[in-house]
């Protein structure tokens, strides 16, 4: 598919939202060409891309986020809890995605066969949320998210059924906190903020996150 151009291969020219694109994740290789972005209209679309009729597919979900959707991330294909339970993965296992917006929530959603449905609600942070992240589920028993608040609050959400989360809140930071990161094996959390920094946290051995290492500029700290 696509078409080219001066400047390359187009592979897809598609307007969907009628406001801007604020944020685009594909999703995991496991689940096909498949990819979803928030906008500033409120809403959040996932596209894929279907071999078998050789078009692409829109699912909208038409006012996720009042205000607007600012972040959106996927879920590994296969949580730890179902690789330790060794029980068979369902759809609502694989296709998942965390989304948050200018509403001060992040919302859990999942593919149902016939629409995406909002499961969950976190309700801790109290002005626009920036950036959410997914934890990668290589080496940890549990599904992890990390969002990243204009009320410079960082926090860990954890849970073992998708259902009950628990947050864990860093240090409160210096100023508006914009992106949040995973290392590939999960356990490293990289923040960035709006005072030129970078740091980059793990969890200790009592279950307390902890700082261990600083990034100001060019320089590490430690």
């Amino acid at each position: 598919f696509g078409r080219k151009t001066e400047n390359g291969l187009r592979c897809m020219n598609i307007k969907i939202h009628e406001g801007s694109v604020n944020c685009v994740s594909f999703g995991p290789a496991e689940c096909g060409l498949t990819f979803a972005c928030g906008s500033a209209d409120g809403a959040l679309s996932i596209v894929t891309f279907r071999t078998e009729v050789n078009i692409w597919e829109t699912r909208k979900i038409v006012g996720a986020h009042k205000l607007g959707v600012n972040a959106v991330s996927w879920a590994p294909y296969m949580s730890m809890q179902t690789i330790f339970n060794k029980s068979p993965p369902t759809s609502k296992s694989l296709r998942r995605i965390a989304s948050a917006g200018c509403d001060c929530l992040i919302k859990i959603w999942v593919d149902t066969n016939g629409g995406w449905e909002e499961i969950a609600q976190l309700t801790n942070h109290s002005d626009w949320i920036r950036d959410v992240a997914w934890a990668p589920s290589t080496s940890i028993p549990c599904t992890r998210i990390a969002s990243a608040s204009q009320d410079r609050k960082v926090i860990i959400w954890s849970t073992v059924d998708d259902m009950k989360w628990t947050p864990y809140e860093l240090p409160l930071f210096e100023d508006v906190v914009w992106s949040v990161s995973w290392s590939p094996t999960g356990n490293i959390l990289a923040v960035s903020d709006g005072v030129n920094k970078v740091t980059l946290w793990k969890q200790g051995t009592k279950g307390e996150w902890v700082c261990v290492s600083e990034v100001e500029g060019n320089t590490p700290k430690r």
